[in-house]
């Protein structure tokens, strides 16, 4: 982490190098040109992205698709030390006339996002969720001339073994998302806790010019800090205030602008049976259909939370979460079709339903699609985008998709109750970063700002 003691202008950076390349090999640098750039990750991304402006200054310069373009830089309001090499390829480019001077808007890739996107698999998977994830990351049509994409955990792997069928060419995003509703973290395998995500960041990866890893986190994890989960704590700690002197705060550590997107549509979690369901499970081998209910409370406690308090669970102070959990009637039926037997690869038949003993095996070889993990993950996904806020802060290239930060905002009630710089005890504590952009700008000024979404899965007042 880098030092944070010492203020030295809280949206200051500076600009190393800023290069165009052609397609045939011809550099051009262009810094005098730049008027921002802008670098952005999201947990629901395989890869980062990135937008940039420029100016020829009148020197008719020869911009298109599938060029490079890479940055150097600092932000020197945390380090004076490292320098962030980004590299990119211009997937579109705009193109319009100031003052005499052409200004070119271009949308950046990763040079391994092509071959990603393009990728479609036509063979069978067998094995872990990790071991699957390296197999397809690691083909050639898929890293191309790149090494393969390191896949980066937090020892919180996925215990149970899948199989990710071939028949119809699917997607790289299509397999991606089969393994991540399926896979079961070891630290969740008691209650079959499910859910993870794969994202593209360059988390660690300072000084790096082409390359990325890819961050494969249970949203346990994510959620969590410390506990049975053994989720991160924040990177961060950021402070909304009048006066920063007055705290002892790094002005690179207080925050320009918060602000809550939203509290949670309960009415169509309800709806989405969210909360609670009727599950019709169609069993294949013995041709048998049976019906079981989803209640999210027979999960809820087994499940990583991230600032979760007492009393603030989404239907503590929900009359509509409360009576559709006392309703005998649901909003929303999953069906379901499973069976065992058909990746069951030892002789003796499978017995359904539950984690089998010994080895952290299934009582199938293979997971199979059922409520445990379809309808838990629909549940899983929702719940932890309950409460989502918007957090601008100076500058932080150290920052990334999937931290965490620790917020310590404002009091929000009447200025005669409360004494100055005291903070809001239910706003203020851990959020995770979903979505991130970091912005650098050399027009109208130079400055850099990290802009956030911000995710909580347990503060829900509008429901």
């Amino acid at each position: 982490m880098a030092d944070t003691t010492v203020n030295k202008g809280a949206t200051y950076w500076q600009l190393n190098k800023l290069t165009h390349t052609h397609r045939n090999g011809k550099k051009f640098e262009i810094n005098g040109g730049l008027v921002n750039f802008s670098y952005y990750e999201s947990l629901d991304s395989l890869n980062p992205t990135a937008t940039i402006v420029f100016t020829d200054l009148k020197t008719e310069m020869n911009v298109k698709d599938g060029q490079t373009i890479t940055i150097e830089l600092i932000t020197t309001a945390h380090s004076d030390d490292d320098v962030w090499t980004h590299t990119f390829e211009i997937d579109k480019v705009k193109t319009e006339t100031k003052e005499g001077a052409k200004v070119y808007t271009c949308n950046l890739v990763v040079p391994q996002s092509a071959k990603i996107s393009k990728f479609k698999s036509t063979e069978s998977h067998r094995g872990t969720p990790l071991k699957i994830l390296k197999e397809l990351f690691s083909n050639d049509k898929v890293a191309g001339d790149y090494d393969p994409l390191d896949i980066v955990t937090d020892g919180n792997e996925p215990f149970n073994s899948l199989v990710i069928q071939s028949g119809t060419k699917k997607k790289m995003t299509a397999l991606v998302h089969q393994i991540l509703v399926q896979s079961i973290p070891a630290s969740g395998k008691a209650m079959n806790t499910c859910g993870y995500f794969l994202w593209g960041s360059k988390k660690n990866l300072i000084g790096n010019k082409d390359t990325y890893s890819l961050q494969f986190r249970s949203i346990d994890s994510l959620l969590s800090v410390g506990g049975t989960h053994n989720g991160a704590d924040a990177e961060y700690e950021y402070y909304e205030t009048n006066n920063a002197s007055m705290v002892d705060v790094p002005a690179q550590l207080v925050i320009s602008n918060f602000s809550v997107d939203k509290r949670g549509d309960c009415k169509k979690l309800c709806d989405e049976g969210v909360f609670k369901a009727d599950v019709v499970l169609y069993n294949i081998d013995e041709k048998s259909y049976q019906k079981r209910t989803w209640d999210i409370r027979d999960h809820w406690d087994s499940w990583g939370h991230i600032a979760r308090m007492p009393g603030n669970d989404p239907w503590d102070d929900s009359q509509l979460v409360q009576e559709v959990l006392r309703s005998p009637k649901v909003n929303k039926t999953f069906l379901l079709e499973i069976s065992h037997e058909k990746f069951h690869d030892d002789k003796e038949q499978a017995k359904p339903g539950q984690i089998g003993d010994g080895e952290n095996s299934q009582s199938a070889t293979f997971q199979d699609w059922d409520e445990e993990t379809v309808v838990q993950y629909h549940a899983r996904y929702a719940t932890m985008n309950l409460s989502t806020s918007n957090l601008t802060i100076p500058g932080n290239q150290y920052l990334n998709a999937g931290d965490k930060v620790k917020l310590y905002l404002r009091d929000s009630r009447p200025d005669a109750k409360v004494e100055a710089d005291t903070y809001d005890k239910e706003l203020s504590g851990h959020y995770l970063i979903k979505h991130l952009r970091h912005y650098f700008a050399m027009v109208p000024k130079q400055e850099c700002y990290t802009a956030l979404t911000l995710v909580r899965d347990t503060l829900n007042r509008n429901c």
